[in-house]
């Protein structure tokens, strides 16, 4: 819904200054308080979430909000560990991320070995 005078959604005037999620992610962090969840702060666990459940909308959000080179990264240094085969795919395809690169992940993810 949009406000008359400015045109700007109801939902970015209101989060407007502030670092934290939109109301409408909720279900995705149905166990934590949406307040306490600092968008900087937090920037990993809120990746993982609308990553491997999110929806279309949120991973668009999600996009926007960090850009391609921070999810990239987030990927490079811990998604390839605790995210999905099917997601990590998807981005392989989506982001510029070489075929070296990919392969050297690849091993490590499958060269650990399970906790005792």
């Amino acid at each position: 819904m949009r406000t008359r005078s400015t045109g700007v959604t109801k939902e970015k005037a209101q989060n407007k200054g502030k670092n934290t999620l939109p109301k409408k992610f909720s279900p995705l962090f149905w166990d934590t308080y949406r307040s306490d969840i600092d968008l900087e702060e937090h920037a990993p666990f809120v990746m993982e979430r609308i990553l491997e459940h999110g929806t279309w909308e949120s991973v668009l959000w999600l996009r926007e909000y960090y850009g391609d080179e921070a999810i990239k990264q987030y990927i490079l240094k811990r998604g390839y560990k605790v995210l999905s085969s099917k997601t990590l795919n998807y981005w392989k395809n989506t982001l510029p991320i070489s075929r070296y690169l990919w392969k050297k992940l690849s091993l490590q993810k499958n060269s650990v070995l399970p906790w005792r």
